[in-house]
């Protein structure tokens, strides 16, 4: 993925977050601190282009671990199309709680944003950051047999449960990542 390497998160060693901010934000415009954990688009405020939790909250870590934030979100968030899908996602969350159809716009982020997979000059690849922080689930999502692997389409996502304790029984397929953005720029909001 071109975000490890322009992130420099493909060398060894720590990263250095202050050079992986500053790269990010000369790119897509992320990050601004934000307020709190991301299990969701419902609970941070992506719409402002916010990250989950600010530089003080760093040893405090509720869900996600530091590997699935900086080598599965972070990547993302250096692909403008990906940055643009995340603050789409947030802007309509905020919409969705006061309709009530949250779970419709999360099932989405969940389906895409955690547990994705695209077409990449031919071959399935992940890009979803619940895959790429998980050896067993990378493995399973793109070697067995068993989880369904439909075309991505945003209908069927949004109306597709899921199961945070397990391995998924499906995996939508984008054609590229240049779909998602399509996806916000056409009837997403009425599908809410």
């Amino acid at each position: 993925m071109e975000g490890l390497d322009l992130l420099r998160l493909s060398r060894p060693g720590i990263p250095n977050l202050a050079e992986l901010n500053r790269t990010l934000k000369a790119r897509t415009g992320w990050p601004r601190p934000g307020r709190r954990l991301l299990p969701s688009p419902q609970r941070t405020p992506l719409y402002r282009r916010q990250l989950h939790r600010r530089a003080d909250q760093l040893d405090y870590l509720e869900e996600p671990d530091v590997f699935h934030d900086l080598f599965g979100h972070v990547p993302l968030l250096a692909d403008p199309r990906m940055a643009d899908f995340m603050v789409t996602l947030g802007r309509l969350g905020l919409r969705a709680r006061a309709e009530g159809t949250l779970e419709r716009l999360a099932r989405l982020y969940w389906h895409t944003v955690e547990f994705g997979l695209a077409w990449e000059d031919g071959a399935l690849k992940i890009y979803g950051a619940g895959i790429a922080s998980s050896f067993g689930e990378t493995a399973y999502a793109l070697e067995s047999a068993e989880p369904d692997r439909p075309a991505f389409d945003v209908a069927h996502a949004m109306a597709t449960p899921y199961r945070s304790d397990t391995l998924q029984e499906r995996y939508f397929v984008v054609d590229d990542l240049s779909a998602l953005l399509a996806v916000t720029e056409g009837d997403l909001e009425r599908l809410l």
